[in-house]
């Protein structure tokens, strides 16, 4: 099986995904994330007070400050009204 492109790899956590969720193309686990954060209006707080964790879906227990900051930074976007999946495996 071949590495997938740049396009088909979540934008926060680099796994492999195949839809945009929030406006980007992102994973299952980030969305569910980016929704969960957003809904809950939670405030993180960065575990290594660094505030530049590293974001990958390779290590356990990510940095929930940080994952959060990422996903604003790659332009995950909430709006409650809109649908937030789009599939692009056609």
């Amino acid at each position: 099986m071949s590495e997938p492109k740049n396009a088909d790899v979540c934008l926060v956590c680099s796994t492999p995904t195949t839809g945009f969720h929030f406006q980007i193309n992102s994973c299952r686990a980030c969305s569910a994330f980016w929704r969960r954060s957003q809904q809950g209006d939670r405030k993180y707080r960065c575990r290594r007070n660094s505030k530049n964790c590293e974001v990958h879906y390779s290590i356990k227990n990510v940095c929930r400050y940080c994952r959060f900051e990422k996903c604003k930074r790659v332009g995950m976007k909430w709006k409650k009204q809109d649908k937030h999946y789009t599939d692009t495996s056609l």
